[in-house]
């Protein structure tokens, strides 16, 4: 299987909870381009580009992810999740993801969790800076038996 590079992780950075949500979901929508000067991988190919549209719709958050790898790789995701842990479908990388799920631990936090074929691949935590335009990412997965992991900054345009 071929790794999806940084930016499917980068997609992939938001998602709402509970009682924060009506607060919250002002703070996670918009469109959101990485920051590649700030950003960095081990383990599989960096992000050259990403960008990451939110909405959130009656306390579910819809994102779009695209992005494309330093190795040329381009991939699309696109899904639309609620905060409660349960397992959704993902368009778009049939070949890397078909489901995931989402957690809000506390306010201003998300993990997000993505499987294939019910075998977990790639664990997602997103951190909203405090000032509401930077975005914190810490990515990590498997791949073919290989370990990955990145880090990364987005910025809201």
């Amino acid at each position: 299987m071929r790794p999806i590079t940084f930016p499917s992780v980068v997609t992939v950075f938001f998602l709402i909870g509970s009682a924060s949500y009506a607060q919250d979901a002002a703070v996670w929508s918009g469109t959101w381009n990485l920051d590649t000067g700030k950003s960095s991988c081990v383990g599989t190919a960096s992000a050259a580009s990403s960008t990451a549209v939110i909405t959130e719709e009656s306390g579910r958050t819809h994102q779009i992810v695209d992005f494309k790898g330093t190795d040329g790789t381009n991939t699309h995701l696109d899904f639309t999740v609620a905060p409660d842990g349960n397992s959704v479908p993902v368009s778009g990388a049939p070949d890397y993801v078909d489901t995931v799920k989402m957690t809000e631990p506390k306010p201003g936090h998300r993990h997000l969790v993505f499987s294939k074929a019910g075998k977990r691949v790639e664990w997602d935590k997103f951190v909203m800076g405090k000032d509401g335009k930077h975005l914190y990412v810490r990515l990590a997965g498997i791949d073919a038996g290989k370990s990955w992991k990145c880090r990364g900054v987005s910025v809201r345009q």
